[in-house]
């Protein structure tokens, strides 16, 4: 019966459960028990349509009325105690990492020490990676060393090979592999000219288009030419027209004004650029020492061993000569060729270098210029070379002693002899 109530408490067709209460046998006590276990409003509404009077209908409406005050206060705690849980906030995903940098190559350069003339200089070429990945390909530096004159010794440090070229050094390396943040280093050993002083630069740079092969004058004079530098004739024979040239293009390009055909000169008009890296600004270096002058040693001139003849004069391809400083030869001793101190009345002869008599006295002897046969002093006459006297002693001419001899002859030791007969001078 209890079971019958609660299936009529709930259903909202009063009229019908009124008369399903009234017909069946529950008492008014077992009603009220009953909408008293349930406690809802439609309980204690079903039991007031049954019985709505006595004792037990007035405490059925204070329960409906407590039930009605208490219906709001309960329904705010309700949704207080149980909240609507918040909205979910979903994380915003990480934003994706930035792109590596790509490989850039950054070159150092540092000298070795100070470096004196005639000797070697010591440099150190270091190329860094700065990028962010791999660099993989032909690496190329050329070196340039300012002034010009240093000569490389040896072919570099494997893997890189180098080589002279006039002035500097390119050194290469087909495959280099430079991870990010490592580096590669090129130790450099020049012999600066004897006469270098003052300071010497070097600077390193990356040729990315390579370098050019070896180039001779004949190239280097067309292409100033093709340039607007007028270079003269294409002839392989680099002349002041030639290096007047290669000034102008040095002043224009900004290179040092050697007048050279160096390796910054052959960079500058044969290199073709390559693509390069991402920061061309760090493909280039210097670096200066100081030069101390080599000393200049004293070599002192060793003295010819001369002979000299008895004279004075020099002895020279079997003869005799006078020394260039006294150059004439005056019978008697050297002297200069501008002096005229030429004795016995000859003169000077400019053609023959040499003191000569005169044409009207042209027989030199007995340190005196003399006209003919008849010239000789006193009572004396020519014969030969010599004057001789007349008053010579006796003769003895076929026995008796001879006192003097005939007209026209002189005595010459015993005999007379005629002075036709007498040799003349020549």
């Amino acid at each position: 019966m209890l079971a019958a109530f609660i299936l009529l408490a709930n259903t909202q067709v009063f009229a019908q459960s009124q008369i399903v209460i009234a017909q069946s046998d529950i008492t008014e006590k077992e009603a009220y028990d009953a909408a008293k276990e349930l406690g809802t409003i439609e309980a204690w509404e079903a039991f007031l349509n049954s019985y709505s009077t006595g004792f037990r209908a007035d405490l059925a409406r204070a329960y409906l009325k407590r039930i009605a005050s208490e219906a709001p206060k309960t329904a705010q705690p309700t949704q207080a105690e149980t909240p609507p849980p918040p909205p979910v906030e979903v994380a915003a995903p990480p934003p994706p990492p930035p792109p590596a940098l790509p490989a850039d190559i950054s070159l150092a350069m540092t000298s070795q020490g100070a470096c004196a003339g005639g000797q070697n200089c010591s440099y150190m070429v270091t190329a860094t990676n700065t990028g962010g990945e791999l660099y993989s390909g032909a690496l190329t530096i050329a070196t340039s060393v300012a002034p010009g004159g240093a000569r490389l010794q040896g072919t570099g440090t494997p893997p890189y090979s180098c080589q002279d070229m006039g002035g500097g050094a390119v050194c290469s390396h087909g495959d280099a592999n430079i991870a990010p943040g490592q580096s590669a280093t090129i130790p450099l050993v020049f012999t600066l000219p004897r006469n270098a002083g003052g300071q010497v630069t070097a600077c390193a740079s990356i040729a990315w288009g390579g370098v050019p092969a070896v180039l001779g004058p004949i190239e280097v004079q067309r292409k100033l030419n093709e340039l607007g530098f007028n270079a003269g004739a294409v002839d392989g024979q680099p002349g002041r027209t030639t290096v007047k040239a290669i000034r102008a293009y040095q002043a224009s390009s900004g290179l040092q004004q050697t007048g050279e055909m160096d390796l910054p000169l052959l960079l500058s008009l044969f290199a073709h650029p390559g693509e390069g890296d991402v920061n061309p600004s760090n493909d280039q270096a210097c670096a200066g020492a100081a030069v101390i002058a080599a000393p200049v040693a004293f070599t002192p001139t060793p003295r010819p061993q001369v002979q000299y003849c008895a004279d004075g004069r020099l002895r020279q391809g079997g003869g005799c000569v006078c020394p260039s400083s006294v150059p004439v030869w005056t019978g008697k001793t050297c002297v200069p060729r501008k002096v005229r101190n030429c004795t016995g009345g000859r003169y000077y002869s400019k053609k023959r270098k040499l003191c000569l008599c005169p044409s009207r006295k042209p027989h030199w002897y007995n340190n005196r210029c003399y006209a003919g046969v008849d010239d000789c002093p006193g009572d004396s006459s020519r014969v030969g070379n010599q004057c001789i006297k007349q008053d010579e002693p006796a003769i003895r001419a076929g026995g008796p002693q001879v006192t003097g001899c005939p007209a026209n002859t002189i005595r010459i030791g015993n005999s007379c002899v005629q002075i036709n007969l007498a040799p003349l001078f020549n």
